[in-house]
């Protein structure tokens, strides 16, 4: 199973990949000027389906064995963290530990 760490990773760059995907879905609308109606729908199927997905990589994700689960992990959210000003000259090895 993940530990809290690791599932407010997860929940962080799901809800950004959200974000994003809105957020294209809007320019989309706004430069095909797509009625309002139209536009409610796309948001709404958008929504429900990051929440079914949200699901289903949290079913993975559970089923997994921790060290590949902390593999995946580490390979999505290293990156990042290294770049975060409150991690910047700390050692690697430290990094892997949180």
């Amino acid at each position: 199973k993940l530990d809290s760490v690791q599932i407010l990773s997860l929940i962080g760059s799901f809800w950004c990949m959200q974000r994003n995907s809105i957020q294209e879905a809007s320019d989309f609308v706004s430069r095909n000027h797509i009625p309002r109606r139209l536009k409610e729908q796309i948001i709404s199927y958008m929504c429900l389906r990051f929440k079914a997905e949200s699901l289903n990589h949290q079913n993975i994700m559970e089923q997994i064995p921790k060290s590949i689960c902390k593999s995946i992990c580490q390979h999505l959210f290293l990156p990042i963290v290294e770049q975060a000003y409150l991690f910047k000259g700390v050692s690697k090895d430290f990094l892997l530990l949180l």
